[in-house]
């Protein structure tokens, strides 16, 4: 089969470093870009941006950041989108100490696409770096923290969480059977 080229999609703004394209995702036309080096809210706070084919070109439909950005979370570092739902992970996020992480729900609507809610795992630890892998399909997310230390230092996790209306609740806590430092 051939595939052909249908456009380069571009930041609006940026500069250099902001690692535009550091992760994307795609579904149903619309791609969403992780900018985690993005300065716009903090040096390396991180910035998405949302884009749709309409065809014949890619538009841009927006930028949007996190409500509590701080610098150095890398914001866009994971992205994943599935219809009018996304996900965008944020490592390096300090909410539960350095670098426990955070990932965040963005819903399209009306006026764009806008946070829904902030994803946090329910035993946030420093250096778990939650959201550094998530994924989503219809109600249900999930989020990787390689860093945190059940079975040991960096055996890692995954945390799901499913939509109930417009809240995220927490699902379950996976980890390999098998988890070895």
């Amino acid at each position: 089969s051939r595939w052909d080229e249908l456009g380069t999609l571009l930041p609006s703004v940026g500069t250099s470093g902001d690692a535009f394209g550091g992760a994307v995702a795609i579904s149903a036309g619309v791609a969403i870009v992780g900018v985690p080096m993005d300065d716009g809210r903090g040096l390396d706070a991180g910035a998405v941006y949302f884009f749709q084919f309409d065809g014949s070109a890619w538009q841009l439909l927006g930028r949007a950041t996190a409500a509590d950005a701080h610098a150095g979370d890398q914001f866009g570092r994971a992205v994943s989108i599935s219809g009018d739902t996304a996900i965008v992970g944020a490592p390096f996020a300090d909410l539960a100490g350095t670098d426990s992480g955070a990932a965040y729900i963005f819903q399209s609507g009306p006026s764009g696409w806008t946070q829904a809610a902030r994803l946090t795992a329910i035993d946030a630890a420093a250096g778990d770096y939650f959201g550094a892998a998530v994924g989503l399909q219809g109600a249900t997310a999930v989020v990787g923290a390689y860093g945190d230390d059940d079975g040991g230092p960096r055996s890692g996790s995954v945390h799901v969480f499913t939509e109930n209306g417009s809240a995220w609740t927490f699902a379950a806590k996976l980890t390999a059977p098998d988890a070895a430092p």
